[in-house]
């Protein structure tokens, strides 16, 4: 009983728990001495930092709220000081609060080099503030400085590509939407156009021409809406050596910013060279020149011709949803749809039968989830094969 007595105390307070309930009380600059220490102190201090946000298994599961100031020590910060994490199935980088293009710059540095110091990441969700950098609420950002920016972020997701990512989403990078559209580029003409896509040979990326060196992606420019057909900037596309490597196989677009200049040139050249089959794509911030929305979904449809899955989210504009479903017929792998009811509430968005052949010709569809009346509609247009398929095809009412 003596002996018990003697070492309760010695090994109660070497207890992980009780360091841990202990780092709590410490500032931030004596948990970063404390990470120093030794590995044990190292996985209790950063474990301090992560369980003030939640997260209990970062290499599992890690939204991250990024600071403002990006000499706080937040859970990207307390990761970047981790020792043991050496993997991360999904993360969530989320920059809500970050209100400065300065600070947001300085915070894709250290999301990359965190990136960098793993061995692999899986799952990616980036969360960009929507409009932060306005005008109305800062000066004008120059072309020269937004261009620096999206390299920065090119940067970022290049370095994640080579991570072995499998799936990535981005949301709010809606900032700059205001005045940069997609513009074709007024060489290619009509009959170049039809000599691209009777050519797959030339329109595809294969392992000698990559994509981003061939006739299909030279037929697009980017340019300001108040410019001539000259492009504004002239952006570095991805390196060939991410096609070899990418494993990217579902993307989910919350904002269509993304696939606007400048960033679109490096999306697009991603995807092409990625085993993409599945794609969610928000319709809520799609362009209002129709031209621009036309030419961004036939982009989509170049890049992606391998996806088998597409979901359609959030209330789309008025008068876009004849085109994008005219647009779902160029997949011809297609197998799974799904298009939220609210896609369907602004005026201008009721589907008929008619509209909806392109994707009832469609030989591979299996599941469709929509409204009801959509439903209807397309099995009208299908002129009720699915009876005769009942056992193949499922079809799903929305909410």
């Amino acid at each position: 009983m003596a002996s018990t007595a003697e070492s309760s105390p010695h090994d109660f307070w070497a207890t992980d728990e009780l360091v841990l309930r202990t780092m709590d009380f410490l500032p931030h600059p004596d948990l970063r001495n404390c990470v120093q220490v030794s590995q044990s102190f190292n996985r209790i201090a950063v474990q301090s930092v992560l369980d003030r946000l939640k997260i209990w298994n970062a290499e599992h599961n890690a939204t991250l709220p990024l600071a403002n100031n990006p000499n706080d020590l937040d859970g990207l910060s307390a990761l970047l000081l981790s020792v043991h994490v050496k993997s991360l199935s999904l993360v969530v980088f989320d920059l809500g609060k970050v209100t400065s293009l300065k600070a947001a710059l300085k915070t894709f540095d250290k999301m990359q080099r965190l990136v960098e110091r793993v061995e692999s990441v899986h799952t990616v969700h980036v969360r960009w503030p929507s409009g932060a950098y306005g005008v109305n609420k800062q000066p004008q950002i120059s072309d020269k400085a937004l261009v620096s920016a999206f390299r920065c972020v090119e940067e970022f997701f290049s370095t994640v590509i080579t991570k072995g990512c499998t799936s990535l989403q981005f949301t709010g990078f809606d900032a700059f939407a205001s005045i940069y559209q997609l513009k074709k580029h007024p060489a290619i003409t009509a009959a170049a156009s039809k000599a691209l896509k009777a050519s797959p040979t030339v329109e595809r990326s294969t392992s000698s021409s990559p994509i981003w060196g061939s006739a299909w992606f030279k037929g697009y420019l980017p340019s300001r809406h108040t410019r001539a057909a000259t492009p504004w900037i002239s952006l570095t596309p991805p390196s060939p050596k991410l096609g070899e490597v990418t494993k990217l196989a579902r993307l989910l677009v919350q904002s269509t910013t993304v696939l606007r200049p400048p960033f679109s040139q490096w999306l697009f050249g991603i995807l092409q060279a990625s085993p993409v089959i599945y794609m969610s794509i928000s319709l809520e911030d799609t362009p209002d020149n129709k031209v621009e929305f036309n030419l961004m979904l036939d982009r989509l449809a170049e890049a992606l011709p391998k996806v088998i899955t597409i979901h359609l989210v959030d209330g789309a504009r008025a008068g876009v949803m004849k085109d994008t479903v005219a647009w779902l017929g160029q997949f011809q792998l297609l197998e799974s749809v799904r298009i939220e009811p609210e896609c369907f509430f602004a005026a201008g968005n009721t589907i008929t039968t008619e509209d909806l052949g392109p994707l009832a010709r469609l030989p591979n569809i299996r599941e469709l989830v929509s409204s009801s009346s959509f439903i209807c509609a397309y099995i009208a247009a299908r002129h009720l094969e699915v009876v005769y398929k009942v056992g193949d095809f499922t079809v799903s009412q929305g909410r």
